[in-house]
């Protein structure tokens, strides 16, 4: 199996169990679900609809024995990744002022990297011109999404990739947009 690490930190955000689709070479949209935080969670199917959970942990009818079952991204459950959250103004998600910050730093380490492991310079130009094209579209959004870093990462001084989440134009199904060139693989 393949395991896909944050080149700055070396957490583990990614494998290839999932459906990953690449965008442009350097983007990778990851699909993702919301399941119970909590593994020991039990449900029973055909059960009384306003006791299961929702995509907000609440019931179907907005209520009943599972509202208070707290749904996480799947994706950020196996890997342990931490939701960052705008210091600032506590319990909201990030800003744009914040996130564009964080990843112009987080642009410059990552080339600086590629740099050094010998990477092909055609494929650094690559990276450099995606993150043109796609960071617009991501940072214009920032506040409508939720945003993750690694496991050992710092969740207001980050070094490493921030994984953003986001829906698709159906408004139900989250995905993750994770850089592909910010990522190392490890075959296990």
């Amino acid at each position: 199996m393949i395991i896909y690490k944050d080149i700055i930190t070396g957490d583990e955000l990614l494998s290839e169990t999932y459906d990953v689709t690449e965008i442009d070479g350097v983007i990778y949209e990851v699909e993702t679900k919301k399941v119970p935080e909590n593994d020991d969670i039990e449900v029973n199917f055909g059960g009384n609809p306003s006791e299961l959970p929702d995509e907000e942990g609440g019931g179907d009818m907005g209520g009943g024995a599972a509202a208070d079952v707290k749904m996480v991204y799947e994706l950020c459950k196996s890997f342990q990744l931490g939701e960052v959250e705008d210091e600032r103004r506590k319990n909201v998600p990030m800003i744009k002022g914040q996130f564009d910050e964080e990843f112009k730093r987080y642009v410059k380490k990552v080339k600086a990297a590629l740099e050094k492991k010998g990477t092909d310079p055609a494929e650094i130009k690559l990276f450099m011109e995606g993150v043109k094209k796609h960071f617009k579209r991501i940072s214009k959004n920032i506040e409508n999404c939720d945003t993750f870093t690694g496991s050992t990462d710092d969740l207001f001084e980050p070094s490493g990739m921030r994984v953003v989440v986001d829906y698709r134009e159906d408004g139900m199904t989250p995905y993750a947009i994770i850089w592909k060139h910010g990522l190392e693989e490890m075959k296990v």
